[in-house]
């Protein structure tokens, strides 16, 4: 008798949470489909099914990369300042969530103050892109007063990464060099001071050198 009150107990069980309404991860219900993107200087997420959602409204946001695992938009504002007589613009590095509209500052100083500016204030985020796991930010800022770097800033801990001088950068994404750069710094060589191209590992190590710009683009098209 007590099998039999048993097994019945489990039928009622399973039948009332079979028909039970589960809670569902944000991250697993729309951060894989989802394409964002920027009208008026504000963030929009589309979704699969053609509708769209505001994300931010200050009308002063750029470039907007989607953080699948997270389920965010990772994005670019540029805020106003005015000091005294001076006026200029600055930048913050921030995330939207996408279900709750929540806002995050994950960077607006650098941990140094630059030699073009003597600021710690971000004053440039050049040429972003997110690295190959979603989980830092590329960028090049200034670093010098002629020169510029590529930061690696972690999404997460919001720690920067200095990794070399580079006036222009892009991460090889596919292929046997994937995770390398190919970079343009500035130095005085063989042809005098000017804009020298290289291919180079994540710690700075010269795998590649390329005599042009248009060497450069033209390996990339063999290897990726």
């Amino acid at each position: 008798m007590k099998k039999i009150f048993v097994f019945k107990f489990l039928v009622i069980f399973l039948a009332l949470t079979g028909n039970a309404q589960v809670d569902i991860p944000d991250s697993l219900l729309t951060a894989p489909q989802i394409k964002t993107s920027i009208k008026g200087g504000n963030v929009f997420v589309t979704f699969p099914d053609g509708g769209q959602r505001q994300l931010t409204f200050t009308g002063s946001d750029e470039r907007p990369f989607v953080l699948r695992s997270v389920n965010k938009i990772l994005f670019i504002r540029t805020e106003n300042v005015v000091k005294g007589d001076a006026q200029y613009t600055r930048k913050k590095i921030m995330t939207v969530d996408v279900n709750s509209f929540e806002e995050e500052t994950i960077a607006e100083e650098k941990p140094y103050k630059d030699g073009a500016d003597n600021t710690y204030e971000i004053l440039k985020v050049d040429n972003p892109c997110l690295s190959l796991d979603e989980g830092s930010l590329y960028f090049i800022t200034p670093h010098t007063s002629t020169t510029h770097q590529l930061v690696k800033l972690d999404i997460n801990t919001k720690k920067w990464n200095q990794l070399f001088s580079a006036e222009s950068f892009e991460l090889i994404r596919t292929g046997q060099f994937a995770g390398c750069f190919l970079v343009g710094q500035y130095e005085i060589g063989a042809r005098g001071k000017g804009i020298y191209y290289y291919m180079l590992d994540v710690q700075g190590k010269k795998l590649k050198e390329f005599a042009s710009k248009e060497a450069m683009d033209q390996f990339k098209k063999v290897v990726q």
